[in-house]
């Protein structure tokens, strides 16, 4: 509503009150779509499936908010709540199949799979010219599972030689105390010998 505001410089966008069970709705769809894609929606219906099922939101919500059926807020936040869960999903939330990569890089999850065959060519030059832009300018990175490794093992890796450097500590500090105990055992001998020669020497005289 911030972008709409500062697009229109109208007030009203400002003085919206928003309830975000509408995104909330878009984004368990989008999870639903993640986990069942090929599920059927509606018994008997075998043309609408959960593949399928956030672009329907989308749009139903859309026509409800054209024909004056839906206000603009719940329209923006079930389409903002969609779009976000789907980049969630794929490329930020943990992945259960690889624990060394982020998302899910299933092909049957990418966007253009969530559009009709007929949509999606064109989905995909613009997902392919988009996805170029950002990483060109550092935003996403690929990521592999060689990465993750490398990774993983530079973290062992440092665990490993912060152990070492304790045990290295712990050895020179065993060390320095056995220096200092004999020190003192020197110390006390010397003190010894010394209390022995003076009293024979009041002895003698």
């Amino acid at each position: 509503f911030l972008s709409l505001y500062y697009t229109t410089l109208d007030d009203y966008y400002l003085e919206r009150n928003i309830c975000g069970f509408d995104a909330m709705l878009g984004a368990f769809i989008m999870c639903i779509t993640e986990i069942s894609p090929n599920s059927i929606v509606i018994p008997n219906f075998k043309y609408l499936t959960f593949q399928y099922l956030p672009l329907t939101l989308v749009t139903v919500a859309t026509i409800l908010h054209l024909i004056g059926i839906l206000g603009i807020t719940q329209q923006c936040l079930i389409v903002c709540g969609t779009w976000v869960g789907w980049m969630i999903l794929r490329y930020f939330a943990p992945n259960p199949t690889n624990p060394y990569i982020k998302g899910n890089d299933n092909e049957e999850f990418a966007l253009e799979y969530l559009f009709p065959p007929i949509l999606r060519f064109p989905i995909r030059t613009i997902s392919s010219i988009t996805y170029a832009i950002f990483k060109n300018v550092g935003c996403c990175e690929a990521q592999t599972a060689q990465n993750g490794m490398d990774v993983n093992h530079r973290t062992k890796g440092g665990h490993t030689n912060l152990s070492d450097n304790l045990n290295d500590l712990v050895l020179n500090l065993s060390a320095q105390q056995s220096i200092t105990e004999d020190n003192i055992d020197g110390d006390t001998d010397g003190d010894n010998f010394t209390k022995s020669v003076m009293k024979n020497k009041y002895q003698q005289q």
